[in-house]
């Protein structure tokens, strides 16, 4: 058994309590990365900005080079949604699906294009980073690389601790990046700096408000994803 996730399930297991019983399937396929995408929808997200969010992952996932990117990933890049709010404030929006060319990547953005609004509640970002890594031991494909894309407007003002969140995903092989939208927040940049972003090659984007939403989260995936290129190329 590979001794990483041995280690993950043995700590996720040891919180099942707190987070509901999940399943765990074996996983018997290889990609080359696995993409969560943890999209804030706190009480600071109005439902034009909730709008502006989803539309804008959408489009940039759309986009001709992004697509060709992703197509060039062996293996391919499976991709989840989760939307996180408060402390036990986390709904999984989309689950893990494996995409690899077009067809397969414009299906996925239609789905982020028209998902419910889960919460409208506090700002959770620890938790929502705890509840990633048991989603990320729920992955039905086994992946090079993990990581979990975690943007939000705001600092917590609740829940698990957003600092040790982290840090307990790096120990089970997971990169936190991070996507802050500048706003009414003007200690946000340097909470994520401080708090979320960790990992090899982890790094920060920013977008100044919602209206730039889709180009920020263009940037990201085609910095990101090239990432794995390079690594399983090596």
């Amino acid at each position: 058994m590979n001794n990483a996730r041995y280690l993950r399930n043995n700590w996720i297991l040891a919180g099942i309590s707190t987070l509901g019983t999940v399943w765990f399937p074996f996983n018997a396929s290889a990609c080359g990365l696995a993409l969560l995408f943890a999209m804030d929808v706190s009480l600071s997200i109005d439902d034009t900005e909730y709008q502006l969010q989803s539309r804008g992952m959408a489009m940039a996932l759309q986009q001709a080079d992004v697509q060709q990117v992703i197509g060039s990933v062996p293996g391919g890049v499976a991709m989840s949604v989760l939307q996180w709010s408060g402390g036990g404030e986390q709904f999984v929006t989309l689950p893990w699906t494996l995409v690899s060319d077009p067809t397969e990547i414009d299906s996925f953005a239609a789905k982020i294009m028209v998902m419910p609004r889960m919460f409208v509640g506090d700002t959770a970002p620890g938790s929502a980073l705890e509840y990633g890594v048991v989603l990320h031991d729920s992955n039905p494909w086994t992946c090079a690389r993990l990581v979990i894309d975690l943007s939000g407007d705001g600092s917590q003002n609740t829940g698990y601790d957003t600092g040790v969140a982290s840090r307990l995903a790096v120990n089970y092989g997971i990169t936190v990046n991070g996507l802050a939208i500048l706003g009414s927040d003007r200690r946000i940049v340097q909470f994520f700096i401080r708090n979320v972003v960790r990992g090899p090659k982890s790094f920060l984007e920013t977008t100044n408000g919602f209206e730039d939403f889709e180009e920020a989260f263009h940037k990201k995936l085609l910095r990101e994803i090239p990432l794995e290129l390079a690594e399983l190329s090596d």
